[in-house]
């Protein structure tokens, strides 16, 4: 179940001790959660989204920030027919063929990663096709107290306790840090251990 905002504040002030927003102002707390939520959706993958790419012939590299502006993170791609495209790291590309990126064929086969922001899609084709793309959103902006979380309450808890420990830090008030960073230690150790994400890490 999605969260108001305006809820979520209240809550990580009287965690702060400043429920009269004395020292954190409602509006500095609001920008917080929506980047607090991009980053534990980011590690969570909660809130998923899928959008077409159209191919430019006997072309191979897009910038992912260019044509798929929400996404976070690509987690998987089908061409027209519905096939999977395999994921490979860039580097095994090179050592396929060392011509790589002259390559053509009837349709991509795989799928990579250039950094965070350029796609690779191999072997380029003669003629446009359209790809469907599976990536973890960058969520939306919480741009007031009635706007509601895209994470659901499982996850909210966690985008909690990383609003809390900057609100902490930012207050010096490092006693007070340990019981967030306990939480955000057993979240991160739990997508550390997530066979799924080890797959994806390690290309």
């Amino acid at each position: 179940m999605a969260t108001a905002a305006g809820s979520l504040i209240t809550t990580v002030l009287l965690r702060v001790r400043d429920p009269d927003a004395t020292a954190h102002p409602r509006a500095f707390v609001l920008a917080l959660l929506t980047e607090a939520q991009r980053c534990v959706n980011g590690a969570a993958s909660q809130v998923v989204e899928t959008a077409t790419l159209t191919t430019a012939p006997a072309r191979q590299c897009y910038a992912v920030e260019a044509n798929l502006s929400n996404a976070l993170r690509i987690v998987g791609i089908r061409d027209e027919a519905g096939r999977d495209l395999t994921r490979t790291p860039w580097s095994a590309l090179a050592h396929g063929n060392r011509r790589w990126w002259r390559q053509l064929g009837s349709r991509p086969l795989v799928w990579s990663l250039v950094g965070r922001d350029l796609l690779v899609l191999h072997p380029a084709t003669p003629d446009a096709q359209t790809l469907t793309v599976a990536y973890v959103k960058k969520t939306a902006t919480l741009s007031s107290e009635t706007s509601v979380t895209e994470t659901t309450d499982d996850v909210n808890d966690f985008v909690l306790a990383l609003t809390e420990v900057i609100l902490l830090l930012k207050a010096r008030r490092l006693d007070g840090v340990a019981g967030p960073l306990g939480r955000l230690a057993a979240f991160a150790s739990d997508r550390l251990t997530d066979p799924a994400m080890q797959r994806e890490q390690s290309v």
